[in-house]
């Protein structure tokens, strides 16, 4: 854009952007803004129209645009007209009023901000604003306040290091003044201050900022009266039922309180400050529990990061300082946490997990059986709580599809639990859920989550364990066809997380095996089925290569069968690792048989010209990934001198894979599979198939000369 366009061109593309129903015009409008943005005439435009103040619509684009170009092109900008600049935007945000739209006051507090960072001339900015502000424009003042720490902390503006070292330095020298000031205006509006929530937000917002930063420092605040306030915010009751606290003022002071301490995790020299933060926070269990009785989630979600913060800050303390005789006295936010992971809603339990992590971290590396025995209690409740919110709903009749919310945080308590069961014993564990399997009038939902349990914990039991496994296999090989799919298909996944057991144990091979077969064919437990057999064949591979036969016939049907095509490639990895402990006689036949259930179809598709539809029978992709993935976890150990039996098998793929390369040669997507492909076959024979590579070669620079894939 060479030349500054008419402020009344500009407004009327800002109308047609936000007003006008044509989307056409709209778009053109749009694109023409962008365009003036990157262009040096933003700069006076953006003035000009804040100056004009027409409507909302105008000024937002305008504060945007000056806080983009600050952000992004101040280089535009020579160093002599940084003053003006700077005075420019004092003298905008001196005329905003109580009736100002939010997001524009917001985006030119960001806009200042971002000039300050950048501006190293201006000294001590925080005290000027202080002065110029802090009688009749508060409200823009502490959003001033609060967004320059955050823009700081957040890196979004490209500062060197000292800069950056230096901006703090400045902060830290004005924060008695802006403590001073937040405490003026925490007095200013302490009487009723339920009716000023605006402002108690942005006061507590603005001191967490300057906290989160280290600028304000944690010697002599724990009696702060912010802090004060945070806590009489928290431990707010209701005297009638008109009187409410809002959330967002509730979330402000949690927020305040857990940056608190998370920077005494970093400086833990702050024994007041601890001992405060300790005593006021443990006395919040009441209001947790009224909120529980309210129904109000947003302020029990609260409630357990207070306290999930709290037991992280001092988990050091609770673990090097506990013993037999006595614990830690701040252990006892182990058992308010524990309160809110039990709390009827999984999302506030989620809320606790990374605690859970810390703490199994931190008494794995201790390796102190004695340490690790006193959180037992702890995390017995955890995993007993955990196995009640894997809990399907009774009325649920299907399977957890993937992408669904509840599905996704039971992987995350499948995951948590496999790191901390290490602290009770897996198979104390397992042997926990199997009892509560036993007990009268047991649901389907309650049992369902009791074997999704034993399922994160089953490849962690000894494969020596002769008394409760033994049951639970027996149990689920006799499972009735009209129990709950849900439950049929835990109970398939568990099989196969039982794979190391049933190696010591080949007795049971042959049962689990046929009952595997019989679930694959099956909508629902059929990808189950799928997963277990991989898992079995690749922990009993020494024990399966007479179970071949059987198969080779049931990979042959496999695409009959409602399973993904990676459940497929599972069952295919598992297959060949069977593969390297039958005898060389036998493999050849065998891997020949189970190649050729792939190129029979690749070949059909080239040679009947099939037009490609992705993720379909007629995708090359789906028979060359089946096709690598059997070269790949072939494993042969042949001596030397010794002819290889996979030798005559790969001089027989070949030729296919190379009319492959030919014929998809401009689609990167299936060249790339194919290449992935005779790389994994390659691999598996090594040098006993030099014979190929001149044919290889000179195929590749051939189509490398139309098409450089870089896969080649």
């Amino acid at each position: 854009m060479e030349q500054k366009p008419a402020t009344e061109i500009v407004l009327s593309a800002i109308d047609t952007l936000y007003n006008n129903p044509n989307r056409s015009e709209k778009e053109q409008a749009s694109q023409w803004l962008l365009q003036l943005q990157k262009s040096v005439h933003a700069w006076t435009v953006a003035d000009e129209l804040l100056q004009a103040k027409k409507d909302e619509e105008s000024c937002y684009f305008a504060a945007q645009t000056m806080r983009t170009k600050i952000h992004q092109s101040f280089h535009e900008l020579p160093p002599e007209v940084h003053n003006s600049l700077r005075d420019s935007l004092l003298d905008h945000i001196s005329h905003i009023t109580e009736a100002a739209s939010t997001v524009v006051v917001t985006q030119l507090c960001l806009a200042l901000a971002d000039l300050i960072l950048q501006m190293p001339s201006w000294q001590k900015p925080a005290l000027d604003l202080i002065t110029r502000f802090s009688q009749n424009h508060i409200w823009p003042l502490l959003e001033i306040l609060t967004v320059l720490p955050e823009e700081l902390e957040t890196r979004s503006v490209r500062l060197g290091e000292n800069r950056r070292l230096d901006v703090l330095d400045d902060m830290k020298l004005c924060a008695p003044t802006v403590s001073e000031f937040l405490k003026h205006c925490c007095n200013m509006y302490s009487a009723n201050w339920q009716n000023h929530i605006q402002v108690n937000v942005k006061i507590l917002r603005c001191f967490t900022s300057w906290i989160s930063i280290g600028a304000i420092s944690l010697n002599d605040i724990a009696d702060h009266m912010i802090i004060n306030r945070a806590f009489e915010i928290l431990n707010f009751k209701p005297q009638n039922e008109k009187e409410t606290l809002a959330g967002a003022f509730h979330e402000a002071a949690t927020d305040c309180i857990c940056t608190l301490l998370h920077c005494l995790e970093d400086n833990n020299n702050q024994m007041e400050l601890e001992s405060f933060l300790f005593n006021n926070i443990i006395n919040l269990e009441v209001p947790y529990h009224m909120s529980v009785a309210n129904e109000d989630q947003g302020k029990a979600m609260d409630y357990c990061r207070l306290f999930t913060e709290l037991a992280e800050t001092m988990l050091e303390k609770i673990v090097s300082q506990s013993s037999p005789k006595q614990m830690h006295y701040a252990t006892r936010v182990l058992d308010l946490v524990l309160i809110c992971v039990g709390h009827h809603d999984y999302e506030v339990a989620e809320i606790t997990f990374n605690l859970w992590y810390v703490l199994s971290e931190e008494l794995y590396q201790r390796n102190n059986k004695e340490s690790t025995e006193l959180f037992r209690p702890h995390i017995e409740r955890l995993i007993t709580a955990l196995c009640r919110h894997c809990q399907m709903e009774p009325d649920y009749d299907g399977l957890l599809e993937d992408g669904d919310e509840f599905k996704d945080f039971r992987l995350k308590v499948s995951d948590l639990i496999k790191d901390i069961v290490f602290i009770v014993g897996s198979s104390s564990c397992f042997r926990q859920m199997f009892l509560s399997l036993q007990e009268p009038g047991v649901t389907w939902e309650v049992s369902e989550a009791a074997l999704f349990v034993m399922q994160a914990v089953a490849k962690n039991v000894l494969p020596t364990e002769n008394e409760v496994v033994p049951k639970v296999a027996e149990a689920i090989l006799s499972i009735p066809e009209n129990t709950h799919i849900a439950v049929r298909y835990t109970s398939v996944l568990l099989l196969g997380e039982l794979c190391e057991w049933i190696e010591k144990h080949p007795d049971t091979l042959d049962p689990v095996l046929n009952f595997l077969v019989c679930c694959l064919p099956h909508a629902g437990t059929g990808a189950a089925a799928a997963v277990a057999l991989e898992n079995i064949c690749g922990a009993c591979s020494d024990h399966m290569p007479h179970h071949l036969p059987v198969l080779l016939q049931l990979l042959s049907q496999v695409d009959t069968f409602a399973i993904t095509n990676n459940a497929v490639i599972g069952l295919l990895k598992g297959v060949a690792a069977i593969m390297g402990k039958v005898s060389h006689n036998d493999i050849t036949a065998a891997v020949r048989e189970l190649c050729f259930m792939q190129l029979k179809p690749l070949s059909e598709l080239i040679e009947q010209n099939i037009v490609p539809v992705r993720g379909t029978k007629t995708d090359p992709v789906l028979w060359l990934d089946r096709l690598g993935a059997i070269f790949k976890f072939i494993k042969v150990n042949v001596a030397e001198g010794d002819p290889h039996p996979l030798k005559p098998v790969i001089l027989e793929v070949w030729p296919v894979l190379s009319q492959t390369l030919d014929k998809y040669q401009n689609d990167v997507r299936i060249i790339e599979r194919c290449c992935r492909s005779v790389r994994f076959m390659l691999r598996s024979a090594s040098l006993r198939v030099r014979e190929l590579l001149n044919s290889l070669v000179s195929q590749i620079v051939r189509i490398y000369g139309s098409y450089p894939h870089s896969c080649f």
